[in-house]
């Protein structure tokens, strides 16, 4: 007999596994999918801590640790390191993050630059850093507090260029990384005599090409600039200091050249004594803290110095308005003097390329830091005339941070990985 329609689905229907949900399905789902959320969450947090433990690393290599100082008999903002070593070419920029006041420049390979750069040491950390000085073209002139820089700006030579093309003069503020300028108008270009720091002021000399072919200039120009305020004097004449020679203190320029001593004043731009002496000086003349007397430099015999020559420290007392007393710093033959430590030592640049300090009554001479080789880089190494007064301590060399695509490659490795393991994890994790 043939079973009718309606009694095969029923019997269908009676055979069929209960409608509806396993039991507990809702609260399966929801257990699998925390467990995604919260093994993605780790994952995410250690990529995080690995990128900011590289972030961490590569910026604690460029901040060296610097030993402490004796800070009670000395000023603490200004330190002076024992050693200074040669800049690495991978040094970050100043540019965003300055670093002033500076104890010292000194020029160095930089990483992606054609021509030397300068590098810039702390005055404070120790931290070394290449200086981003806009349009720099040739020169630098430290400020004897380390806050300022004095460079020529303009258009760097190229292809059959002689020369640069000097626009003015720059002074770029070490703390603020604020730039100050002073340009120099002129049709067929300017020579740049030098510049030397008088205070607060910056004196400098120029001269006005009169041809396109640079042949002849217009005469020499003088300028005395204060890059804070912008008030500045200026001067023409055929005098001109020789700012290579010249030393600032209190307003006056001192400058010696061959068996005389000048003094300019700031304030008026000109000449103002000549000191005439019974010997050959050889380099400035810098005058100590009092201004009461002053240290240049001569040959032992009398004569002028041939480049490179050890050479004797004479002291000059400048008491007598008329009459200049020169006397041998004893036991003394070096390569040059660079500054004034206190009122009784000068500091001298050794033969073997340290400096030292001298006690200038009886020649008695202490190391004060020395100097890598690599450091002698042009730009050559300048100390900030203050710095020869304050203390020293044990200055790290700098570290060599990592190539940045060494540290980008590797942060692309923890970011991959970081996704890759986020993947395999929700993939692991089922319903």
């Amino acid at each position: 007999m043939t079973t009718s329609l309606h009694d095969r689905l029923a019997a269908l229907a009676d055979d069929a596994p209960p409608g509806g949900p396993a039991p507990g399905l809702w609260d399966r789902g929801r257990r699998v999918a925390r467990r995604r959320r919260a093994g993605t969450a780790v994952i995410a947090a250690v990529v995080v801590l690995a990128l900011g433990a590289l972030g961490a690393l590569d910026w604690s290599l460029s901040r060296p640790e610097l030993a402490p100082t004796d800070t009670d008999a000395l000023p603490a903002e200004m330190r002076l390191p024992d050693h200074f070593y040669e800049p690495t070419h991978r040094l970050p920029g100043t540019e965003g993050h300055p670093i002033g006041p500076l104890v010292a420049v000194l020029g160095g390979d930089r990483a992606g630059q054609e021509l030397n750069g300068i590098a810039g040491v702390s005055a404070e950390t120790g931290e070394y850093r290449y200086l981003d000085l806009p349009g720099y073209v040739d020169g630098h002139y430290l400020s004897p507090d380390g806050a300022q820089l004095a460079y020529w700006y303009g258009v760097p030579a190229t292809g059959d260029q002689m020369d640069d093309g000097v626009d003015g003069l720059a002074v770029y503020d070490t703390v603020t990384g604020d730039v100050a300028r002073f340009p120099l108008e002129s049709e067929h270009g300017v020579y740049a005599e030098g510049a030397a720091w008088v205070g607060d002021r910056i004196w400098f000399g120029y001269q006005r090409y009169s041809t396109a072919e640079r042949r002849s200039t217009t005469g020499v120009e003088q300028v005395v600039w204060n890059p804070v305020t912008q008030e500045h004097r200026e001067k023409s004449g055929p005098a001109l200091p020789a700012f290579n020679l010249a030393y600032g203190n209190n307003g006056v320029l001192q400058v010696a050249a061959g068996r005389r001593v000048e003094l300019w004043s700031a304030d008026e731009v000109s000449r103002t004594r000549t000191f005439r002496i019974p010997r050959s000086v050889d380099g400035p003349a810098w005058p100590s803290p009092s201004g009461e007397r002053s240290v240049v430099m001569a040959d032992p015999d009398g004569q002028a110095t041939a480049p490179g020559e050890p050479a004797a420290v004479l002291v000059m007392r400048t008491a007598d308005p008329t009459h200049v007393d020169v006397t041998p710093v004893p036991g003394t033959e070096v390569s040059g003097v660079v500054g004034w430590r206190d009122e009784r030592h000068v500091v001298v640049l050794d033969q073997d390329g340290s400096y030292s300090s001298v006690d200038v009554e009886t020649g008695a001479s202490q190391p004060l830091t020395t100097v890598d080789e690599g450091a002698y880089w042009d730009p050559r190494l300048e100390v900030a005339l203050d710095a020869w007064s304050a203390p020293t301590y044990d200055a790290p060399a700098p570290q060599d941070p990592p190539s940045p695509l060494v540290v980008g490659g590797i942060a692309l490795l923890v970011l991959a990985a970081g996704a890759t393991a986020a993947l395999q994890w929700r993939r692991r994790v089922r319903a």
